[in-house]
């Protein structure tokens, strides 16, 4: 969520929890969109905000978007879609909402649906690199590789990340053009060494080719830079 979006969403909750004697309003509030919160206490808080029918519809389409993606974290899908669709149904135009969706079909492997939603976010907002990244990724994950390398090339097109450079040699790693997926990734170990996915699909790629001590080293500098990543 945005700053942008977060202050609307304070403004709008006020008169939520303004007669609440248990917490300040700035608990309240943080309670529902503090990212760092356990997804059972946002589920908790933003269902009083929206039970309470005091939010006006901007308001109601972020509270749901943020109980949405607590009942994603949740693993409980059926709730989060609903929430999404209860916001696209408030704000049709809500592409964070989209987003989110997509993201939960994509979770979901339902990929055809995962793209099409992707398709309505990037005709709102043809500019965001990000956006033709993640349908980049929806659309490899099922198999539609020529298809996700061009949103890649789009991303890298419209940003100059060489992040996406990574994701489409990957791609191409997928479709077993071994050639053009390490040009890609030496170009993006190359700009962005620091971007753990780089050094592990060119571990993948050496891998295939044969490269077992290479491999090897550039699994250990993936794991080295995300640790986390398992």
């Amino acid at each position: 969520m945005t700053r942008t979006a977060a202050l609307l969403l304070l403004l709008l909750a006020a008169p939520v929890f303004a007669q609440d004697r248990r917490e300040t309003f700035e608990e309240a509030f943080q309670s529902c969109v503090e990212a760092k919160a356990p997804p059972i206490v946002l589920v908790a808080s933003c269902t009083a905000a929206i039970e309470s029918g005091r939010l006006l519809p901007p308001g109601l389409a972020h509270t749901l978007l943020v109980r949405g993606f607590a009942f994603k974290m949740l693993k409980r899908y059926d709730a989060a879609g609903a929430d999404y669709d209860r916001a696209l149904e408030i704000d049709p135009t809500f592409v964070p909402a989209m987003s989110a969706r997509a993201d939960l079909y994509a979770a979901r492997r339902d990929y055809a649906a995962a793209i099409k939603e992707m398709d309505r976010v990037i005709a709102a907002q043809p500019d965001r690199a990000d956006a033709f990244k993640r349908r980049g990724d929806y659309k490899d994950w099922s198999g539609q590789h020529d298809a996700a390398i061009a949103d890649y090339t789009a991303a890298f097109e419209k940003s100059k990340d060489p992040k996406f450079l990574a994701e489409r040699g990957a791609a191409y790693a997928n479709k077993r053009d071994l050639a053009r997926a390490m040009a890609d990734l030496e170009r993006a170990i190359a700009e962005a060494p620091d971007y753990p996915i780089g050094w592990f699909e060119r571990g993948r790629v050496r891998f295939e080719a044969g490269d077992f001590k290479g491999a090897a080293a550039d699994f250990a500098r993936a794991a080295d830079l995300d640790p986390e990543d398992g």
